[in-house]
């Protein structure tokens, strides 16, 4: 199954299932909608969806208990996973190139394998801070649009109330960018 975030907040969403017929062939199955109160808004931060994939035997659970395990407030918590991923994972600007050429064989984001080879591109990056946060209760987005003119993913993570944004990649990589525009969010 997946797991898709009602992001977007309350209101109205519109629900299309299809079927595979045969290759990249589909067949509609289901069209609807839905009428969505969500009391809490950050709620679909909260739980894994389709980008921030995780399970409870997923490594990234006993990561984040880990790294959390001792603090005593969530600005400690966002603390120690922004130190960990600054201390010990990588840019992967091979796998950038490759995507930027549309040769990665599977773009979707895989934490446990970001956590094991310590190395991604923004994609990866911004998802295992999503679940690492998400799984210590911290609501965290996974943001996908653009910095600085450059297609990117980032996270938006709320403490005290207040979206804050991080880019885990300017932290692993010591770059800075200025503009962000978002375009989806996870």
């Amino acid at each position: 199954y997946d797991v898709i975030p009602l992001q977007m907040g309350s209101g109205t969403y519109r629900l299309e299932m299809f079927k595979q017929v045969k290759g990249t062939s589909y067949a509609g199955e289901y069209a609807g909608k839905i009428e969505v109160e969500i009391a809490d808004e950050t709620m679909p931060y909260l739980y894994p969806s389709v980008y921030v994939w995780y399970t409870p035997d997923y490594k990234v659970v006993e990561l984040s208990e880990q790294l959390c395990g001792g603090a005593q407030s969530d600005e400690e918590k966002v603390e120690a996973v922004k130190a960990y991923m600054k201390e010990n994972f990588s840019y992967d600007y091979d796998k950038a190139e490759r995507a930027a050429k549309g040769t990665v064989n599977d773009f979707m984001p895989n934490v446990d394998e970001t956590i094991e080879v310590k190395s991604g591109i923004c994609f990866d990056l911004s998802a295992t801070v999503a679940a690492l946060l998400r799984l210590q209760n911290i609501p965290t987005q996974m943001i996908i649009g653009y910095a600085d003119g450059y297609y990117h993913a980032w996270n938006q993570i709320c403490l005290n109330g207040e979206w804050q944004l991080y880019d885990p990649t300017a932290a692993v990589t010591g770059s800075t960018m200025s503009e962000y525009v978002e375009d989806q969010r996870y």
